[in-house]
């Protein structure tokens, strides 16, 4: 009689030990897929915020005053804490220098998108 072939119960064991962290490995991978999507939908939310912000200080009749000015904005179903600092450009006097940072309400310090342009000033 031939012997009889096929996988021992260890071998079977070892296999699906080795699928089963493959299987978690994948898992990870795509949570912090998901992960980063969001953080980065966030980022360009307030990019977009930061560069609004910009045009429309660009459109206006008066330059805005030096000094540091901030609001929070409600948009697009999320609160939003954008800064503003205006100060004059030490190469040409004619330019300001604004900056705008725009971060959660919750972490002011940690800015989520950060523009810097430049707006003629008041001769």
């Amino acid at each position: 009689m031939a012997a009889a072939r096929g996988f021992t119960l260890l071998e079977v064991l070892v296999a699906l030990t080795i699928v089963a962290l493959a299987m978690a490995a994948l898992l990870r991978m795509s949570g912090l897929a998901a992960e980063n999507s969001a953080e980065l939908r966030l980022r360009m939310q307030a990019g977009w915020i930061a560069e609004n912000r910009l045009a429309w200080l660009g459109t206006q009749s008066v330059p805005p005053p030096t000094g540091t000015m901030q609001q929070i904005l409600d948009e697009d179903g999320m609160r939003w804490l954008w800064r503003q600092q205006v100060s004059r450009d030490t190469h040409e006097a004619r330019l300001l220098r604004v900056e705008i940072r725009v971060a959660a309400p919750d972490a002011p310090d940690y800015p989520l998108a950060v523009l810097t342009g430049y707006l003629a000033a008041r001769p």
